[in-house]
């Protein structure tokens, strides 16, 4: 099956600026993504801990790059494991939305109770609704970028603070790969190092993650 994301007979997604090598893409991509999420999380209005609001993220993102940026996925796509080597699919295009409602309605019940848990049970569960959400990757690209915003802006607001910069890229991609495993240890461990209590959270958020 072909991918529609792609402009067609090369491997470069789709863009608005008809840009046709993947690196040049990519260095565009950094640098606006990273401009839009300081500014959604700084400047934005509030972003609902709800599908439709990691979909607001996303399109605010990439809307600028992609003509699909917000939309879910129409397609499979192969999820990598540790080793970056292709180990099965994230879910079906068709449970995103009906396993991404389960997902949040345990990140809800988090949230509600920030005030009155202790740090560390907030960071387990956040890292709990982080690896089910990861595991639907619910968009073409830009899906760990756009979650990492989504969960800081959604935290802010209960005065919950994550420090996403305290963890190196390539071991928080071992923690995803590790919890769609059934092994949460080490996404847990990197929860509990950068989520903190603060009454003026701020975005920390590194190029290209």
């Amino acid at each position: 099956m072909s991918d529609p994301y792609l402009v067609p007979g090369t491997g470069v997604l789709r863009n608005k600026f008809g840009i046709l090598s993947a690196d040049d893409l990519d260095r565009l991509v950094d640098d606006m993504v990273t401009i839009e999420a300081a500014y959604l999380f700084n400047e934005g209005p509030p972003v609902r801990p709800a599908l439709a609001g990691w979909q607001t993220v996303h399109r605010a993102m990439f809307g600028a790059v992609f003509d699909w940026a917000g939309d879910f996925r129409t397609i499979h796509i192969r999820k990598l494991d540790e080793n970056g080597q292709p180990s099965g699919y994230f879910a079906r295009p068709d449970r995103i939305e009906a396993d991404g409602r389960k997902a949040i309605r345990h990140l809800v019940t988090t949230l509600r109770r920030a005030a009155t848990d202790d740090i560390a049970r907030i960071a387990g569960n956040l890292a709990e609704v982080y690896g089910q959400l990861n595991f639907l990757h619910p968009f073409r690209e830009g899906n760990g970028r756009s979650q990492k915003v989504f969960f800081s802006a959604v935290c802010k607001p209960v005065g919950i603070e994550l420090v996403w910069s305290a963890i190196p890229v390539e071991e928080h991609n071992v923690a995803a790969s590790r919890a769609m495993n059934d092994d949460p240890s080490l996404m847990k461990e990197h929860f509990r190092s950068i989520a903190k209590k603060s009454d003026r959270p701020g975005l920390k958020l590194r190029p290209g993650t």
